[in-house]
């Protein structure tokens, strides 16, 4: 076999805003294309090695994290839902993980970037650049949808649902993010501090 050929195309479009400002750049696009590398990792893409065959190359002991990680993923969506629509976290167990390890990999990136250069910040909004690289993330799963949109989101009876609704992208990383909790100074107690975060990446 010749192995899989991933690509993926990043579209302008699906940064919604001008994105100019270092934070605002990683926490937008830089979780979008961390995103799409997770699912190297994520229950599909574990199966197959870095030339794209299919080769089991994870240690028993590395499975077994890895397992354990993505049931607290689905035991954590399975929570989720909107007017008695529960989600499945087995059926967007990938996509979830993929939320979940783009994050915390954009993360990473930007403060590597920033490391060794000056990051300025906006007067007048009195945001952290670190406040300002989670809210550009949050930008990027801003929608309104109907009821019956809703309904879909979690019900759809012609094909598996794989992607959590867009509220939930949002609210499931960043629950799960310590460097978000700290930018913010949540209490241990506050609604986004999780007492069982899940890790990814």
């Amino acid at each position: 076999s010749s192995g899989i050929n991933a690509e993926w195309p990043l579209r302008p479009g699906r940064a919604k805003a001008p994105v100019f400002y270092r934070p605002m750049k990683y926490g937008a696009l830089g979780s979008i294309i961390g995103h799409e590398m997770t699912h190297a990792f994520d229950q599909d893409g574990m199966r197959y090695d870095s030339k794209g065959l299919q080769n089991d190359l994870w240690s028993s002991k590395d499975a077994k994290s890895m397992k354990d990680e993505q049931k607290c993923l689905i035991d954590q969506y399975s929570r989720y839902g909107h007017h008695g629509f529960l989600l499945n976290g087995t059926q967007t167990l990938n996509e979830n993980f993929a939320d979940n390890g783009g994050l915390s990999v954009a993360y990473r990136a930007y403060k590597e970037a920033v490391k060794s250069k000056k990051t300025f910040k906006i007067h007048g909004l009195g945001l952290t650049p670190d406040m300002l690289f989670f809210l550009s993330y949050a930008q990027m799963r801003c929608y309104s949808y109907t009821s019956e949109k809703l309904a879909e989101l979690f019900y759809d009876t012609f094909f598996e649902v794989k992607y959590s609704p867009p509220d939930f992208r949002v609210i499931g990383p960043i629950k799960n993010s310590q460097p978000f909790l700290r930018a913010f100074s949540c209490s241990s107690n506050c609604e986004m501090a999780s007492s069982q975060r899940c890790k990814t990446l």
